[in-house]
């Protein structure tokens, strides 16, 4: 059974879906148009919690079980990337690198585009070789406001 709930962030609204204990999906929204059970699981009480307290601040890492939704080298993209630390940044051709796969560049844009789980799976770390900042899934002021979120020293 597929369990959601909404969140308010300082970027706007946030539809999250769990399913069997699971984060299954963050997506940026503009309105409410999702009905949600009156019932929220444990799991998304946990999600929501974590989220506040991310965006407080007072949260540096989730302790969330997340679906890594893809093939296998996009899953191991989007592990490596979890691997990212707070308020740090890795270019693509870094974490191509990371994986063993060095000229997969454009292959790891490509399955960070694929996360479903932004955010929790930190993929707004990830920016280009030369520092700017590339897509992102919530649009780049939302990678900015991230990244500034974790490092208020970050320049763009």
């Amino acid at each position: 059974m597929k369990n959601c709930a909404y969140f308010d962030s300082p970027i706007g609204l946030i539809l999250i879906e769990e399913q069997n204990g699971v984060i299954t999906k963050l997506d940026f929204v503009k309105s409410k148009s999702v009905k949600i059970n009156t019932h929220r699981s444990k799991v998304l009480d946990k999600a929501l919690k974590q989220l506040d307290q991310y965006f407080k601040k007072k949260r540096r890492k989730f302790s969330l079980k997340v679906y890594f939704s893809g093939t296998d080298f996009q899953k191991e993209v989007l592990k490596k990337t979890c691997e990212i630390g707070y308020g740090e940044t890795l270019s693509y051709s870094k974490i191509a690198k990371m994986i063993g796969r060095p000229k997969a560049v454009r292959a790891v844009g490509s399955a960070l585009r694929q996360n479903r789980v932004p955010i929790i799976i930190p993929c707004h770390r990830v920016i280009g070789k030369d520092g700017n900042l590339k897509g992102f899934a919530g649009k780049i002021k939302v990678k900015e406001f991230l990244l500034k979120l974790e490092n208020p020293n970050f320049k763009v």
